[in-house]
């Protein structure tokens, strides 16, 4: 018998809902896991903050070619391998050059990365239009895509920036609350986990716009500049676990 007021909780009573556990089950829950060791939660949503022009992309792209090639990160941190879906609404073009870097860098062989890349600007809402093919956003076909024509569904998702997903004001509560929930939809549905690059506020003290996207997050880094030159600071502001 079951030490609970709650006398089961079984996945297929009441279709899976409202499940109530135990003290003792919850201790028996696995302890949360890394994609990238000690810096990058599975299944969960991470914010990468810094200031324009701080190499940004340059440390998404790199996280990103290591989960997709299972390479550790910076030759120390242990990926797990993955495909990694990278969506760069705010420009592309330094991309290739800085992808073709990594793999020589790395000695990898182009064809054993599982990549993909979004190279347009696309809204990341949770918002539902019609179910007509014709009338779905581009972001409700890029989930129909991964469903149909993609052999596995993304281990990483690089969304890349905020402000250029977000359709509207990132200060309002309801809008930014419309992508933070647009963005969960690839933790909710595939247990993938989510990377969202986004801007320093103008003070440089905090990430710009309303604070729910900060509640959303369960890891949180900033990157700044390093007073010796070349080098860059990855700071861990947040890790909820």
């Amino acid at each position: 018998m079951r030490p609970s007021a709650f006398t089961f909780t079984d996945p297929a009573h009441y279709g899976g809902k409202a499940a109530v556990y135990t003290l003792n089950e919850l201790l028996g829950f696995p302890p949360p896991t890394w994609l990238i060791e000690g810096l990058v939660p599975e299944g969960t949503m991470t914010g990468l903050v810094g200031a324009p022009g701080v190499g940004k992309s340059m440390i998404a792209l790199d996280w990103a070619l290591c989960v997709a090639t299972g390479v550790p990160w910076l030759g120390t941190y242990p990926v797990q391998k993955g495909f990694a879906l990278y969506i760069a609404a705010e420009g592309h073009s330094g991309l290739s050059i800085r992808a073709r870097a990594w793999l020589t860098k790395y000695e990898q062989n182009v064809r054993a990365a599982n990549f993909g890349l979004v190279k347009d600007r696309i809204f990341v809402t949770g918002v539902q239009s019609a179910p007509e093919a014709e009338h779905r956003t581009e972001y409700e076909t890029l989930f129909t895509r991964i469903e149909e024509e993609m052999k596995e569904a993304p281990k990483l998702v690089v969304i890349d920036t905020l402000a250029r997903c977000l359709e509207g004001d990132e200060n309002s509560n309801e809008q930014m609350g419309h992508f933070v929930n647009g963005a969960e939809q690839f933790i909710e549905r595939y247990g993938s986990t989510v990377v969202v690059v986004h801007h320093k506020n103008a003070m440089g003290a905090r990430e710009r716009g309303h604070t729910s996207f900060r509640g959303a997050l369960v890891a949180l880094h900033f990157l700044d500049k390093s007073k010796v030159p070349g080098l860059l600071v990855l700071k861990t502001e947040n890790q909820r676990d």
